[in-house]
């Protein structure tokens, strides 16, 4: 009997834009997309969380990120914390940042279910920690850092995590062939796959260099081809709840 296997297909950046969370939404709503993951410091992150909450879109995960909008818990601009050395103050400072955004999302009244990050800013020891440490404390899972070392810090602190991390390649859109041969090389119970639907707008283009795409993704991750792909390939979609029974 073969193995089940389950897929969690989130997208990330919603309230980036008010386009992008629209794009999500209707990702979620007409197609494939299980998960999302609110970016607390954009302009329109209140106005996101209005719009999840008119959807019925209570549950999702936090983006958390260190040049996106403003600060909440840092009293100057990211700029400025990007400026500074990398020591024990830098890190407490990330970590109550990191908190800050998290607690914005539960005082609006949705529920936390994982950790993401942007652009990969978990990239040393001392940042996988503050991810750890938080993951233990909110006692949810986090997305698979980028270095495999330094999964292995999650790892260490049992913080629960996906068995496999799915993105595209740089410059290499998603088609259903690609897909295909990403879902393919996973041999884990849980994957997880990374995606970027989205309306464009003036803010987006304004601020992002990842715009059109996003607009393919949309078109892509909402067509009866992709979900019968998924179905083809044995894969039972699933949110990040799937972890918590494993």
């Amino acid at each position: 009997m073969s193995r089940k296997k389950f897929l969690i297909i989130d997208a990330d950046d919603f309230g980036l834009t008010e386009g992008v969370s629209k794009g999500i939404v209707q990702a979620i709503d007409r197609g494939v997309v299980t998960e999302t993951n609110l970016i607390a410091t954009s302009p329109f992150s209140q106005q996101a969380i209005e719009l999840a909450k008119k959807e019925h879109l209570i549950r999702m995960g936090i983006h958390l990120t260190l040049n996106v909008g403003k600060p909440l818990f840092y009293t100057d601009t990211f700029v400025k914390l990007s400026e500074q050395e990398k020591n024990k103050r830098y890190y407490d400072i990330v970590f109550n940042e990191f908190k800050q955004q998290i607690e914005f999302l539960l005082s609006s009244g949705l529920e936390l279910t994982h950790l993401t990050y942007h652009k990969n800013i978990i990239d040393d020891e001392g940042m996988a920690t503050i991810i750890a440490n938080l993951a233990l404390q909110y006692q949810v899972a986090v997305r698979n850092l980028v270095d495999p070392r330094l999964n292995d810090v999650l790892k260490e602190r049992d913080v629960v995590a996906a068995g496999t991390k799915l993105i595209n390649p740089p410059n290499q859109p998603y088609t259903l062939e690609l897909v295909k041969e990403l879902l393919s090389s996973s041999v884990s119970e849980v994957s997880e796959l990374i995606c970027h639907p989205g309306l464009v707008d003036s803010e987006l283009r304004a601020i992002s260099s990842l715009t059109d795409r996003r607009e393919e993704e949309l078109s892509l991750f909402t067509s009866k081809a992709f979900k019968g792909m998924i179905e083809e390939m044995g894969y039972t979609l699933s949110d990040y709840s799937i972890l918590k029974t494993r």
